[in-house]
């Protein structure tokens, strides 16, 4: 499942795909909010464990990682996060994540969100895939009735006004590895 040859011909950068047209976002693609609300019931539940905050990120913090990023590439600011329509793909993030500690470089804060506090010890590695196994069980069970209470959710926002039409916002989908774009200047 896990390339970890050096020169390995997949990506597994940082690397976003945000051409409407080169693109649909899955059905099973969903908000970070959805996400999030999700893996902190896991939590609270005693399903999955909480990441402290020496240890490692949770799953929608890297969502959140991976929509900055792909602001920062587009040349946009935070401010500007609402013209997009963020979706994410949860097994993607999940893979690429576990890629990403395969090939673990210790000073690139992409790649050990801890930079700075502390480098990842093996220790730290195993339990940060331990967890995103632990999660990846329960999604493969969950995910259809998750996916469809996120679609209801985002119908439930644009009825009551709370979320802009998607006809007005961008939709991109994270994480996507689409080598070769770059953001537009």
């Amino acid at each position: 499942m896990v390339n970890s040859q050096k020169g390995s011909s997949e990506p597994y950068k940082n690397e976003h795909c945000w051409a409407p047209s080169e693109h649909n976002c899955p059905n099973s693609s969903l908000s970070i909010e959805v996400l999030r609300r999700f893996e902190t019931i896991l939590q609270e539940r005693g399903l999955i464990p909480q990441p402290t905050i020496l240890s490692f990120n949770p799953l929608w913090f890297l969502a959140e990682t991976e929509k900055n990023i792909f602001l920062w590439r587009r040349g946009c600011s935070l401010i500007q996060q609402d013209e997009f329509a963020f979706r994410i793909d949860a097994k993607a993030l999940v893979s690429k994540r576990l890629r990403q500690l395969q090939c673990c470089d210790h000073d690139t804060p992409f790649i050990n969100p801890l930079w700075g506090l502390t480098p990842p010890d093996e220790t730290t590695i195993q339990q940060e895939i331990e967890y995103l196994l632990a999660f990846m069980a329960i999604w493969e069970r969950a995910e259809e009735h998750v996916t469809a209470l996120g679609i209801l959710s985002d119908a439930l926002a644009k009825e009551l006004g709370v979320q802009a039409q998607d006809e007005e916002r961008e939709e991109v989908l994270l994480p996507t590895n689409a080598a070769g774009l770059h953001p537009r200047i």
